[in-house]
């Protein structure tokens, strides 16, 4: 068994999205100017990995869709392990998601057949990579107008999206000043202001953001949810100008620019 053949067996809409992340978040880490060691790479990774698909690992069963919270299980301790990463929390209850699938009959026969081998795989030591693994071209699928909910543990915070660059690369976003620990409803945003960013001066000011890698709609992790399209933007007259035009960024950046833009990080 190899990661290759594993992840042939697992739903091509989770593998691709989890291996763009982890993906990602890798590269960018191993771009340091000198080797990190690998245990502080791995921790780096895992907590960036986790930041973004955490709202499916932690929900209750999906009533809709039991086996979902499996199958992102699965796929995301097979693609960690292709990188060379290994959660063991995760990797135990990855084991455990193999027997239920089988259980149901969620995915191929020739999964079930190969079960053991894929258990033996996963249970194995990675092996970390010796370069930088290549990073998908960047495509978006976000519009002009759209504005979301991003759930980050108990948190909803939500982004409003001004336009899309070149072409349809990146969204540019803005924070709402909206931060709760239910979902916002388009009510909810259709009067609510941006959060803005404080600057070392003190003043408040217009903040865009470009978070390269912000594609799927829907998002397979679940944390960015389209909530209306169309909305009006949200108001910036309580800010100063903004000092350039965004700041260039990609999903994990972007979900800890909110938390400390709220004080929750």
């Amino acid at each position: 068994m190899n990661h290759k053949k594993l992840l042939g067996y697992l739903p091509g809409d989770l593998v691709e999205p989890i291996t763009h992340d982890v993906a990602r978040v890798t590269a960018r880490e191993m771009l340091a100017p000198e080797k990190i060691p690998h245990e502080v790479l791995t921790a780096q990774v895992l907590k960036r990995v986790f930041l973004r698909w955490g709202c499916v690992l932690k929900e209750p069963g999906d009533e809709a869709n039991p086996h979902y919270k499996d199958l992102v299980c699965l796929t995301m301790a097979a693609v960690l392990h292709r990188h060379g990463f290994c959660d063991e929390a995760l990797t135990l209850t990855a084991l455990d998601s193999v027997d239920r699938l089988n259980e149901h009959v969620v995915l191929s026969d020739t999964f079930e057949r190969n079960s053991d081998a894929i258990k033996a795989l996963m249970t194995s030591p990675p092996t970390p990579l010796v370069r930088r693994p290549p990073v998908a071209k960047n495509v978006t699928f976000w519009r002009e107008g759209d504005a979301a909910s991003v759930q980050i543990g108990e948190w909803f915070y939500a982004i409003y999206v001004h336009n899309i660059l070149g072409n349809h690369e990146a969204p540019i976003v803005e924070i709402y000043d909206f931060a709760s620990r239910q979902r916002p409803e388009p009510e909810d945003l259709r009067q609510c202001k941006a959060k803005g960013q404080r600057y070392d001066d003190g003043v408040m000011r217009i903040e865009h953001h470009a978070p390269y890698g912000l594609r799927d709609v829907p998002d397979r992790a679940r944390q960015f949810q389209l909530i209306a399209s169309g909305l009006p933007a949200p108001s910036v007259d309580h800010l100063q100008p903004s000092v350039g035009l965004f700041v260039v960024s990609d999903p994990f950046a972007l979900l800890q620019d909110m938390q400390h833009a709220f004080g929750h990080h």
